[in-house]
């Protein structure tokens, strides 16, 4: 009898060493920081910004001068936000106007640049 109560005794000890253990262990493995090497994920916000357009501009006609057409866009990724700082120029060229009408001018394509934080 009395080996039987030592066992029991026993298994009872390991039993709440375990439970113990598992309390103290587990939080402390489930919130642990990545090692220092590592990358935390990060998550992006995203959104469809003006990416390339066109002006054009007549001297002999300022009415038929056109600020922006045929945009283009592109999707931009960003953690907090993002800012348009200008424009850069691609190319200057003699066109006629895009409404069709046969006016001659000239045609100026822009590419937008941005900053994002």
């Amino acid at each position: 009898m009395k080996r039987h109560v030592t066992k029991n005794f026993v298994k009872a000890m390991f039993a709440c060493f375990m439970l113990t253990l598992s309390m103290v262990a587990i939080p402390v493995y489930a919130t642990a920081q990545p090692d220092a090497g590592s990358v935390a994920p990060c998550r992006l916000v995203t959104a469809d910004v003006l990416d390339t357009y066109k002006s054009f501009s007549t001297a002999n006609h300022p009415s038929e001068n056109i600020d922006c057409f045929d945009q283009t866009y592109k999707r931009l990724s960003f953690k907090t936000s993002y800012s348009r700082t200008g424009q850069t120029i691609l190319y200057t060229g003699a066109a006629l106007s895009p409404r069709g009408n046969g006016m001659p001018g000239f045609e100026t394509k822009y590419q937008c640049t941005y900053r994002t934080w």
